[in-house]
C-alpha cells in the first residue's frame, strides 16, 4: 500500500498514485511502473480496520471547486500532493497543483472522509507548506495580496484569520506543532545566502521564537535532490527529528527539546 498519510490512531491511511505524482513534480513521488496510468490523479481512503479503500476525491472534482482561471487550457497539469488529516480525523487537506503557461497554481482543499464537504481554504491566494493547528485553524506560509509573504492562518472552511508576524522568519518553511504542548511550533526554514538550513521553535502564545540550530546545506544537494530539514516531533514532544546532509551524505539527526518546552 502506498500510504501518503495515516491519522494519529493508525486507522486511516489517505492515499494516491505516486508513480503519476512523480511524472508532475519530480521528487516528490516514486517512478515504478512500467506503463504509467494515463488517467487522473485522485486521493483514495483506506481504512485498515476493514481492509476497504475507495476514492474520496476525485480530479473533475477539484476542479470544479472555486476554479480559478490559469487551471483551464489544453497545456495544464493537474495533480495532488501534501495530504494530511486534522487533529481528530475528521478532515484531510489536500492540494490541488495546477501547471499552466510557466506557473504554478497551489489550491489547498480540504474535506470529510466521506468526499463531501469540499472547501477552498485561502480562495487562490498562494500557498506552500502548511501545518494543522487545531481541528479548525491552519498555518501556512504564503503570499496575501495586501500583507506580503509570511506565515498566515486561515480556518479551514476558508475564512483567513492573521498573519503571524511577531519574530517570525519571513523565508519559507515547514512547520509542525508539537503534540504534546499545541502551542510550540517547530519549523525550518529554506537555504539562506550562507547555504544553512535554520530550525527554530515558536511559541505561538508568547510569539516568541527560539533558533535552535543551523544546518549546513551542500550545494550538491539541490533541485530534486535536495535535503529539507522537515522537522517532525516524536509522539510525546520530548525530540525531534530532521533530515540533513550537513555531513555530506543524508541522514536522520534527533534533538532533545525537553529542557527548552518544559516537557
Amino acid at each position: 500500500l502506498a500510504t501518503y498519510c495515516i491519522d494519529r490512531t493508525g486507522r486511516y491511511i489517505a492515499s494516491l498514485d505516486f508513480d503519476s505524482l512523480e511524472r508532475r513534480r519530480s521528487g516528490y513521488g516514486y517512478d515504478w511502473k512500467d506503463t504509467p496510468s494515463p488517467e487522473a490523479m485522485s486521493v483514495t481512503l483506506f481504512d485498515t480496520a476493514t481492509g476497504e479503500g475507495r476514492e474520496i476525491l476525485s480530479m473533475a472534482q477539484a476542479m470544479s471547486v472555486n476554479p480559478h482561471p490559469d487551471m483551464g487550457g489544453e497545456d495544464a497539469v493537474h495533480y495532488f500532493n501534501h495530504l494530511h488529516f486534522n487533529p481528530s480525523t475528521s478532515r484531510l487537506l489536500v492540494f490541488h497543483i495546477t501547471e499552466a503557461n510557466g506557473k504554478r497554481q497551489v489550491q489547498p482543499l480540504t474535506l470529510n472522509l466521506d468526499g463531501t464537504y469540499i472547501a477552498d481554504v485561502t480562495g487562490g491566494e498562494h500557498v506552500s507548506h502548511y501545518c494543522w493547528l487545531t481541528d479548525e485553524k491552519i498555518i501556512f506560509y504564503g503570499t496575501y495580496p495586501s500583507l506580503g509573504p509570511g506565515f498566515h492562518t486561515y480556518k479551514q472552511n476558508g475564512e483567513k484569520i492573521r498573519q503571524i508576524t511577531m519574530d517570525v522568519p519571513e523565508r519559507d518553511g515547514h512547520p509542525s506543532l508539537s503534540p504534546r504542548h499545541p502551542y510550540w511550533l517547530i519549523c525550518d526554514n529554506l537555504p539562506s545566502g550562507k547555504f544553512e538550513r535554520d530550525l527554530w521553535l515558536y511559541d505561538l502564545n508568547r510569539e516568541k521564537r527560539l533558533d535552535i540550530a543551523h544546518f549546513k546545506s551542500p550545494l550538491k544537494f539541490k533541485g530534486a535532490n535536495r535535503c529539507d530539514l522537515h522537522p517532525r516531533w516524536s509522539p510525546r514532544g520530548k525530540f525531534i527529528a530532521v533530515d540533513s546532509a550537513h555531513a555530506g551524505y543524508r541522514q536522520i539527526a534527533v534533538l532533545n527539546v525537553a529542557d527548552l518546552t518544559n516537557e
